[in-house]
C-alpha cells in the first residue's frame, strides 16, 4: 500500500499533464497520509521505516515542485530545498537513529555541492 501510493504520486508528477497547483496538493495529502502511516506504525520496525520513507520522498518531490513554482528556473532557490531536506534527513536519522537517513542525507549533500559547484 505504501509503495503504492508514492508511485501513484510520482506518476501525478511527472508522467500526466495536471496543473501543478494540482500536484502540489496532492503530494501534500501524500505527505500527511504517510505522515498518518508514521504515526500508526510506530512500532513496527519495516514498515514504519517504509513510511517514513514515502513521507520524506513525498516531500522532497514537493519541496523541489514549490522551488519549480515559486522561482522557475533558478537554480539556487532549488539548491536551498535540497539542502534543507538533507539536513532534515541526517536530523531525523539521528533522532530514530536510523544510518541509512544519515548516510542519504549526507550524500544527498555531497551531490547537490558537487551540481553547485561545477
Amino acid at each position: 500500500m505504501i509503495g503504492t501510493l508514492f508511485a501513484f504520486i510520482v506518476f501525478l508528477n511527472y508522467f500526466t499533464e495536471i496543473t501543478i497547483r494540482m500536484q502540489m496538493l496532492m503530494t501534500t495529502i501524500s505527505i500527511l497520509v504517510f505522515g498518518l502511516a508514521v504515526r500508526r506504525l510506530n512500532g513496527r520496525k519495516i514498515i514504519f521505516q517504509m513510511a517514513l520513507m514515502g513521507m520524506v520522498l513525498s516531500l522532497l518531490l514537493l519541496t523541489v515542485s514549490l522551488a519549480e513554482f515559486m522561482a522557475p528556473g533558478k537554480e539556487g532557490i532549488l539548491y536551498i530545498f535540497l539542502f534543507i531536506n538533507c539536513g532534515f534527513w541526517i536530523l531525523l536519522g539521528n533522532k530514530l537513529k536510523l544510518l541509512h537517513f544519515s548516510i542519504a542525507g549526507c550524500l544527498g549533500a555531497l551531490v547537490t555541492l558537487y551540481f553547485l559547484l561545477i
